[in-house]
């Protein structure tokens, strides 16, 4: 029992680590096209804070999706 909490804890520090990371990714990108100074910066990651790792996911589902057409199309023209 002591194991399976420690890899359940292991696992949901990981996955916290990796929408944090991809919230500061989405910022990035969703300021790249404008000035790229610390306050635009910033006021992404303020206003659309708690949106951009579900942006992130739903732009990873959404390419994930996109291969797997692609792959089938391909696989069924030859």
């Amino acid at each position: 029992m002591e194991n399976r909490l420690t890899k359940y804890v292991n696992t949901l520090w990981v996955v916290a680590a990796l929408f944090a990371i991809a919230r500061y990714l989405c910022a990035a990108i969703l300021t790249a096209g404008k000035m790229p100074d610390a306050a635009t910066f910033r006021m992404a990651l303020d206003s659309l804070g708690p949106f951009l790792p579900l942006m992130s996911l739903a732009c990873l589902a959404g390419a994930l999706a996109l291969l797997a057409a692609d792959l089938i199309t391909s696989k069924r023209k030859k």
